[in-house]
């Protein structure tokens, strides 16, 4: 259950794509606008360095970050369920934007859990997002934001849609759009000046496997929780593939004797191979990225995706050709997300986080956890809960 009251401080295969149908409605409209506003240029022409840069950060926005998703809800409500170095984060927004996250679709309630405090940590961010702008000098104009506008318009013009149905598809006021272009206008100053030409290239020598068209030859095992376990099902399967990775590393059995043994993907009747896969684009990005961190006969530990919970080994490898030059756009993008994700976890060291009672929360930073859920805390409600208390949140 989820409730209010200030309280808490703290500082701070089938492994293809998942379709858009099964992200949240928000986030499917933000990428929308992002599409119109990114769309690349003809084959046979190019574009200046500092405007490929721009579109790909604007595209990082809405990969990277679903905060930018998020609705300007009323303020009216005195009902707080954090506050941001003082600054409140009210009831309204945050029921709105648990209900984009699909809560109520949620079957167990640590499912509930994870969506509550995911939605809490995406609010966060958003005021983290923020305040980072403003601390780093970044201003945006009104006739940038005007301009940004009227070329939203002329993109929806070109595809037979007026600028205001698509108001109306995407929920949103013009307001609302303004913001959160402003945003995304904010994080392109940020962030383009640091996408320096040594910068990308070092960042493209580190990690060049993940850029010169690679592909790597992969086994996997998958584990899948039994529904009808009730909760912990999860967390059971990531302790019993570790198990099984422990025994393989032990000499007990090969990968492929534990693909046969255990797995529960249609590839372990190929002993688990699925042939080639590239660093982006195939699989789901968890995968991939444990794969290609894998030295050939390495076997990865347990890590999740919405399929299950696996483990992977590298058979073989193609070495890619790939250039800089060729895979500039990727790499100014990856580095974009690296250097936005370690500005934001500055700014929350920084920053004195209080949350109500009640509300659920990460206790960990992302990606601190092993395991195939991170672990959230919630608060007991107060028994005299103040004027600013939130009560029976996400009931």
């Amino acid at each position: 259950m989820l409730g209010g009251g200030v309280h808490h401080t703290t500082r701070s295969s089938p492994l293809r794509q998942i379709p858009p149908a099964a992200k949240p409605r928000g986030w499917r409209v933000h990428a929308r606008i992002l599409r119109l506003l990114t769309s690349p240029c003809p084959a046979g022409q190019t574009r200046q360095n500092a405007g490929t840069q721009s579109r790909l950060v604007l595209l990082l926005v809405a990969a990277a970050l679903l905060l930018l998703a998020i609705p300007d809800s009323s303020r009216a409500a005195s009902i707080i369920v954090a506050r941001i170095d003082g600054t409140p984060i009210y009831r309204a927004t945050y029921d709105e934007v648990l209900q984009r996250a699909n809560y109520d679709a949620a079957t167990t309630p640590q499912e509930r859990q994870q969506i509550a405090a995911k939605v809490m940590e995406e609010l966060i961010n958003e005021q983290l997002l923020s305040k980072l702008l403003t601390d780093n000098g970044v201003e945006v104009k009104t006739t940038e934001v005007d301009a940004m506008v009227a070329n939203l318009r002329g993109q929806l013009a070109t595809r037979q849609q007026s600028f205001e149905s698509f108001l109306a598809d995407s929920g949103r006021t013009e307001a609302v759009l303004r913001k959160q272009m402003a945003t995304e206008l904010g994080l392109n100053k940020l962030l383009v000046p640091r996408l320096t030409e040594s910068r990308l290239q070092d960042f493209f020598d580190q990690r060049k496997q993940e850029f010169d068209g690679t592909r790597l030859r992969v086994s996997h095992l998958v584990l899948r929780p039994d529904s009808a376990a009730g909760e912990g099902g999860e967390d059971r399967m990531f302790t019993k593939a570790a198990e099984i990775r422990a025994a393989i590393l032990a000499g007990e059995l090969t990968f492929s004797e534990a693909v046969r043994r255990y797995s529960a993907g249609q590839s372990r009747l190929q002993d688990g191979d699925m042939g080639f896969i590239p660093r982006h684009g195939l699989v789901h990005e968890a995968f991939a990225t444990a794969a290609f961190g894998l030295e050939k006969g390495e076997v990865s530990a347990p890590f999740m995706t919405p399929f299950g919970v696996h483990l992977v080994t590298v058979t073989d490898a193609q070495v890619g050709r790939g250039s800089f030059g060729a895979a500039r756009g990727e790499v100014q993008k990856q580095l974009a997300a690296e250097l936005l994700k370690e500005m934001l976890a500055q700014q929350r060291a920084s920053t004195e986080v209080v949350y109500s009672p009640g509300i659920p929360h990460f206790a960990n930073s992302p990606g601190s956890s092993p395991g195939p859920s991170r672990e959230v805390v919630v608060e007991p409600q107060a028994e005299e809960p103040s004027e600013a208390t939130a009560e029976n949140a996400g009931q």
